[in-house]
């Protein structure tokens, strides 16, 4: 619950700033997502000040993103090409004085705090203290409308 409140608000932070009045573009009514990079390839779990961040675009035509709660973000982490969690977060919502009219564009940061993400707790990746993974996200706009998915770079689990 902690890592939720966390991502929320930097997640309203950072839309409410990228949400700049611009002139007047054409996107598909889905929303589309691009990937950007993380901030980290290695997170040593045990460390208090390694995070991950993730970054990502986002555009929609008709702007129906985050209007309401039923905006998701989807975050499915893999292992080895195992689905091993599945977290589905609530994008704040972005105010109409910050929308560009019928459509809307932004950049995302996922902040994961310390502590949540680390080795899967089978007795090999416990014993080594080391794994892999990877995330998978897309988005949901109020319409019900799923964008398209995008992937991370390989990220390195360690101590």
């Amino acid at each position: 619950m902690k890592s939720f409140k966390i991502v929320s608000v930097l997640l309203l932070a950072i839309i409410a700033y990228s949400c700049v009045k611009q002139e007047q573009k054409s996107f598909p009514d889905e929303p589309r997502i691009y990937y950007q990079r993380v901030n980290n390839k290695t997170i040593n779990f045990r460390d208090t000040a390694s995070r991950l961040k993730v970054y990502f675009k986002f555009e929609d035509g008709d702007g129906d993103l985050a209007r309401t709660l039923d905006t998701n973000i989807f975050i499915r982490q893999f292992r080895s090409d195992t689905v091993l969690s599945t977290t589905v977060y609530q994008l704040p919502i972005i105010e109409e004085d910050l929308r560009q009219g019928d459509w809307l564009e932004g950049d995302v940061v996922l902040d994961f705090p310390p502590g949540t993400i680390v080795p899967r707790a089978d007795s090999f990746h416990i014993a080594v203290m080391k794994d892999t993974m990877y995330l998978e996200i897309t988005i949901k706009d109020d319409a019900g409308n799923r964008s398209n998915a995008i992937f991370t770079d390989t990220i390195y689990i360690g101590e």
